[in-house]
């Protein structure tokens, strides 16, 4: 079992990123300020790209209390204005970790 952490901070990475741009495009435009703010979210990137084999492996190894983990960080995390969008981006994961989960019980 290789546990949880570089998936964790992709996914958390990718919320914030998320979130921040839903707060910067509420009034329709986003300001030179604003795009470097969002810039800011993407630190996450370049260490993902370089590490995407470990995550890979990461992803490939869950078990079924690291996939209900990892919905609970994503409920906990996840807290945009628009409801909808919420819920499907909720749904979206809980999709794929799903299937991870299916996997699992078939080994």
């Amino acid at each position: 079992m290789q546990g949880i952490e570089k998936i964790s901070k992709v996914i958390t990475g990718v919320i914030k990123l998320g979130m921040t741009l839903e707060d910067k495009l509420n009034d329709g435009k986003l300001t030179w300020v604003e795009r470097m703010e969002l810039i800011q979210e993407l630190k996450f990137v370049p260490n993902a790209i370089l590490n995407y084999r470990e995550l890979i492996s990461e992803f490939q190894d869950l078990d079924l209390d690291e996939i209900d983990e990892l919905n609970e960080l994503i409920a906990r995390e996840l807290d945009l204005d628009n409801d909808k969008a919420e819920e499907v981006i909720e749904n979206a994961f809980e999709v794929l970790t799903g299937l991870s989960k299916l996997t699992q019980s078939l080994k």
